[in-house]
């Protein structure tokens, strides 16, 4: 079983061939990664060795949640006494230097559930942590009440860091399980990689990611991308991929170009096959790129286009800064 225990107390780290795969490809999305989810939620939840009996709450924090797979894995594998509970709170609803702003928009049935729930599942992507302090937050009149939060996704050292210090002030026991390792948390804080500091990668996800994309494509692209889009909004996830890429081209060294105006031609043709025509294909793209500007406080007016993403310079090999 590919689990480890990290150095966080607590904090395991769970990996499988479909999972590195995810880190080492930015086009693994839609089907292809609902296999690659429900297999991981398999894989956690039979080493959890839960009592089938007991009481468990699933919550969906976000969209992004239920395709973390985790009420249809534990029915899977035995599990009866399941309920689940949404609460939606967003992110980025307005910039802030220091942290990721999150407020919740819509709570949902969260707390009327909450009063029976003896095990409380998560799967939820945590980046900076602000998304999942903000739910403690909401919560905390009910938390003392939950015998044991477990929590699966994809996190950061960061972010699991932060939740685990909220959750201490409730003095609740909890788990993580996190898929690849955890993560590096980018400048925009969001972004999540296999380079960042502080981070736990196993060698074996690390060397075989490294293989994939070369040292430094791999050490600075988001190994998630938008993971909702990755599900439901497949053109703007393939946008969104590509920007970017095409944000790591100007630095990189002249192998890594090579790579990288593959990957963004790749990520044009798959656009294209999805029937977008060459201005609908602009206006993803226009539009992933103001909003990646907007992470890091940036509103821009600059219109870009494929010629932006690939032009003829690049596909000589040379960068704006040659």
């Amino acid at each position: 079983m590919p689990i480890y225990l990290s150095p966080i107390e607590d904090v395991y780290v769970y990996f499988d061939d479909g999972i590195i795969r995810k880190f080492s490809d930015p086009y693994v999305y839609g089907g292809e990664l609902s296999t690659v989810m429900k297999n991981a939620a398999k894989g956690v939840i039979n080493h959890l060795n839960l009592d089938k009996s007991e009481d468990i709450l699933v919550i969906k924090i976000l969209e992004g949640g239920k395709f973390y797979y985790m009420s249809e894995t534990l029915r899977e594998v035995g599990f009866r006494n399941i309920d689940e509970a949404v609460i939606d709170i967003k992110s980025r609803m307005r910039y802030d230097p220091k942290d990721v702003v999150t407020e919740v928009v819509d709570y949902g049935n969260i707390f009327e559930k909450l009063v029976n729930a003896s095990i409380v599942v998560l799967g939820e992507t945590i980046a900076s942590g602000s998304t999942m302090e903000t739910f403690i937050n909401t919560i905390s009149d009910y938390i003392r009440g939950i015998k044991e939060f477990i929590i699966i996704g994809f996190h950061t050292w960061v972010g699991v860091d932060r939740v685990i210090r909220k959750l201490s002030e409730y003095n609740v026991k909890y788990k993580f399980y996190s898929y690849g390792g955890l993560l590096g948390l980018g400048p925009n804080k969001t972004d999540m990689t296999v380079n960042y500091s502080p981070s736990y990668i196993p060698d074996i996800v690390r060397e075989r990611v490294y293989k994939a994309l070369g040292k430094y494509i791999a050490d600075r692209l988001c190994v998630i991308g938008d993971f909702t889009y990755s599900f439901k909004y497949i053109d703007f996830y393939l946008a969104e991929r590509i920007i970017q890429l095409r944000e790591l081209f100007d630095d990189a060294g002249s192998d890594d170009r090579i790579k990288i105006v593959s990957l963004i031609r790749e990520g044009l043709s798959r656009m294209m096959n999805l029937g977008l025509s060459i201005n609908e294909i602009n206006e993803r793209l226009n539009e992933e790129y103001r909003r990646r500007m907007k992470l890091i406080g940036v509103d821009v007016d600059t219109t870009i286009s494929i010629e932006y993403v690939l032009n003829d310079d690049m596909l000589r090999g040379r960068g704006r800064n040659d």
